[in-house]
């Protein structure tokens, strides 16, 4: 959540147009909109929701509901 945050904050000061892709020699050869930032922080977001609801359904059938967070080895 605070990586999307984040990132919100620095759609405000971007400009519209930034650089997607660069070479091996450090030049920008691909561009994209400003909101393209937003892509790995979503995916940061609906990668770790789901990670919580499997872990969430494994502790059910093996009787771990009295832990009130996400153990190590789930």
């Amino acid at each position: 959540m605070v990586s999307l945050i984040v990132c919100l904050g620095f759609i405000t000061i971007a400009p519209t147009t930034i650089p997607t892709h660069f070479t091996g020699s450090n030049l920008a050869d691909s561009s994209g909109n400003k909101y393209t930032l937003l892509i790995y922080p979503l995916i940061q977001v609906i990668l770790n929701q789901a990670f919580i609801f499997v872990a969430q359904r494994y502790r059910q059938p093996h009787k771990l509901t009295n832990f009130p967070t996400i153990l190590a080895n789930e």
